[in-house]
């Protein structure tokens, strides 16, 4: 998949419009194929976080929110559970991937933590019910907050189920689900379901 068609990159002018500064990341060129789960959940990954989160620090682009979608979330979890809450204010975990984070990782997030889910994300490894049960492991962190989002377009006819253009990447919902984060972030509580 391109970067561009990626749910965080469609709404990254939408994020920098509302006065964030935001930072997206990409696959290393060292990884020409992209990352595995392995790699998400190395120390070496953490470093180039780490290494973009200090970069913001020493820019005062802060306060720093750590932003997941998909397989992206086990990214931004596991970098989350590593990182000082003095560095990363909180966490979103957008249409995650459900199966990765089963276990002790969400028990180990100690930043207020957000996740958004498509009820009819077509993704397998993204069920909506599976994400409903994954909030209730995020037992140290002080907010979890969970977005429901309905609706949106209809996907192109070839797509991919666990592509960024269907529910699984909030297609057609972009802005509205970039304004939910945006609320969460600033402290308010957002609906339940968008």
């Amino acid at each position: 998949m391109a970067l561009g068609e990626n749910f965080l990159a469609r709404i990254l002018p939408y994020i920098v419009e509302h006065g964030y500064a935001a930072a997206l990341l990409g696959i290393p060129s060292d990884l020409p194929n992209g990352y595995s789960d392995k790699f998400r959940f190395s120390t070496e990954h953490v470093a180039d976080i780490s290494a973009v989160v200090e970069y913001l620090n020493q820019h005062a682009m802060t306060p720093i929110h750590l932003v997941g979608t998909s397989r992206g979330s086990l990214s931004a979890a596991w970098a989350a559970s590593k990182l000082e809450r003095l560095y990363v204010q909180s966490l979103v975990l957008t249409a995650t991937a459900i199966a990765p984070l089963q276990g002790p990782l969400p028990t180990q997030i100690k930043q207020p933590t957000l996740l958004v889910h498509h009820t009819e994300d077509p993704c397998p490894a993204a069920s909506y019910e599976g994400a409903l049960r994954l909030k209730k492991s995020f037992t140290a962190s002080p907010r979890v907050g969970f977005i429901g989002v309905t609706g949106g377009l209809d996907s192109p006819p070839k797509a991919r189920v666990c592509s960024a253009k269907t529910a699984h990447g909030f297609f057609g919902k972009e802005e509205r689900v970039a304004q939910a984060m945006l609320d969460w972030i600033e402290g308010q509580t957002p609906p339940p379901k968008i």
